[in-house]
């Protein structure tokens, strides 16, 4: 009968025979993985600031008084009938 706390699954451990994979394959790949990120954001164009954005939503949000004047001076269609 096996031990309890032996738990080692045998289909995830290595053969005698079969290699390690080195410790400087991991290094490798984990430097091209950061280069890539890094290349990524260095290239990409340069978005619209904090400010530029808050300017550019300033007058879309909140209308003149002479818009909001005429809006509430024209009366809706009715539903029925054509503008």
């Amino acid at each position: 009968m096996s031990d309890p706390g032996d738990s080692a699954d045998p289909s995830t451990e290595l053969l005698p025979d079969e290699p390690h994979t080195p410790q400087w394959l991991t290094l490798v790949g984990l430097a091209l993985g950061l280069f890539a990120v890094i290349y990524y954001v260095a290239t990409r164009p340069a978005g619209k600031t904090a400010d530029e954005l808050r300017r550019s939503a300033a007058p879309a949000a909140a209308p003149s008084a002479a818009e909001a004047a005429s809006a509430a001076a024209a009366p809706a269609p009715a539903a029925g009938q054509p503008e």
